[in-house]
């Protein structure tokens, strides 16, 4: 893999993540029809490392107010109390709980994952799948509701299937969130934040493989320019989608998916 290679594969993520249009599918496809080769899964992780730079960018006020609350919420007494009649301490208690879905799967079904990625075959039968999750939040009746515990665990089995790829997981844990009746941008903000455990446990468990065997000194270039092409392009769209959520409507984001797959579909056909 070169280095203009990873650039473009990291530009490809970062406007693709925050879409609900899988940024993991995407890549699959693009490595696929480029004839890009590399063992394991390094270069996802760290363009998606690239993409929760972004996120902890865009967001570091709210991931601030949600340590504070949790951090205070541990302490004992009044003060601790107070802490823990905050909303943020709820949605700590959520991202954690909305985490384990995510851990468990990645790490029973690792090397099942890691094949998924090698298969657009499978990749294009999910973006159809995401496409009929996006088309269902046409019926969805968001009535305003804050996140609670079960939304979190909901939204957390979301983020679990989302592994594979060709789910987009903002897409998975968005819908689920419409489904459960959060308000809209209550339900993309949290649907971000439950993405920083997945993300930083994925690529802590990469970067360990990584360390035992390094990559040439060609792959580690390309990787470091995905990684700054996934972080620069990221940003970028996820300040442009959170302009979008408030007033826009997932199921447009279906058509892209059902075309993308079965487009994808005809080409291995042929």
């Amino acid at each position: 893999m070169t280095f203009w290679e990873g650039v473009g594969l990291g530009v490809l993520q970062g406007l693709t993540e925050f879409l609900p249009v899988s940024s993991s599918g995407h890549l699959v496809l693009a490595k696929g029809f480029l004839g890009v080769r590399e063992q394991g899964i390094a270069l996802e992780v760290t363009v998606h490392f690239g993409t929760l730079l972004a996120i902890l960018t865009v967001f570091y006020a709210r991931v601030g107010e949600v340590l504070r609350a949790f951090l205070g919420g541990l302490l004992p007494g009044p003060g601790g109390r107070a802490f823990r009649r905050e909303r943020r301490w709820f949605w700590a208690w959520g991202i954690l709980l909305g985490s384990v879905p995510a851990a468990v799967f990645g790490l029973a079904f690792k090397d099942t994952v890691e094949g998924a990625f090698s298969s657009p075959l499978l990749t294009c039968f999910a973006l159809l799948v995401t496409g009929s999750f996006l088309w269902s939040t046409r019926w969805t009746k968001p009535w305003g509701k804050a996140v609670g515990i079960w939304d979190a665990v909901w939204v957390g089995l979301a983020q679990a299937l989302a592994i594979l790829p060709g789910v987009s997981r903002s897409g998975a844990t968005i819908s689920a969130g419409l489904w459960r009746g959060l308000d809209r941008e209550e339900a993309a903000e949290f649907s971000f934040l439950l993405a920083l455990p997945a993300i930083s446990g994925a690529t802590l468990v990469e970067a360990k493989a990584l360390w035992t065997s390094p990559p040439s000194s060609q792959e580690a270039l390309a990787l470091i320019g995905g990684l700054m092409a996934a972080y620069l392009s990221g940003y970028g769209a996820l300040k442009l989608l959170l302009q979008v959520v408030r007033g826009g409507r997932l199921d447009r984001f279906a058509y892209y998916c059902w075309v993308l797959g079965g487009m994808g579909l005809a080409v291995l056909w042929i």
